[in-house]
């Protein structure tokens, strides 16, 4: 399997993620990213998980045997990488905003009203 392969499967690190999965060590060629820290609803949460992204394809997809002394990125791998980890940021967005509905319904409370008693004053 190669690493483009492997990193077809890029792994996001979010609240939900338990400590002891982040403690086993990851295949190779896989990187996780963290996005726990950003509100990807906005722009630049967005903008800042693409940095990450980008920056976790050139560490996968880096071919140390390029012609460049330290190596170059296969540009294939970058490629492919970059499809599936956007979808899948795509997918994290989506989640975070469902958990965020979700735990603001946790902190409110529906209290029932006869349908004789007038709505209360504001």
């Amino acid at each position: 399997m190669n690493r483009c392969t492997i990193f077809c499967a890029l792994l996001f690190a979010s609240p939900t993620m338990s400590s002891v999965s982040l403690a086993n060590p990851l295949e190779p060629g896989v990187k996780l990213v963290r996005y726990d820290d950003l509100d990807l609803s906005t722009a630049r949460g967005m903008k800042v998980l693409h940095r990450r992204i980008e920056a976790a394809l050139d560490w996968v997809c880096l071919d140390p045997n390029g012609p460049s002394p330290a190596g170059t990125v296969d540009m294939a791998c970058k490629k492919s990488g970059r499809r599936n980890a956007y979808a899948q940021a795509e997918n994290a967005a989506a989640l975070q905003k469902t958990n965020r509905a979700m735990a603001e319904l946790q902190h409110t409370t529906a209290v029932p009203t006869s349908r004789s008693e007038p709505p209360p004053s504001r």
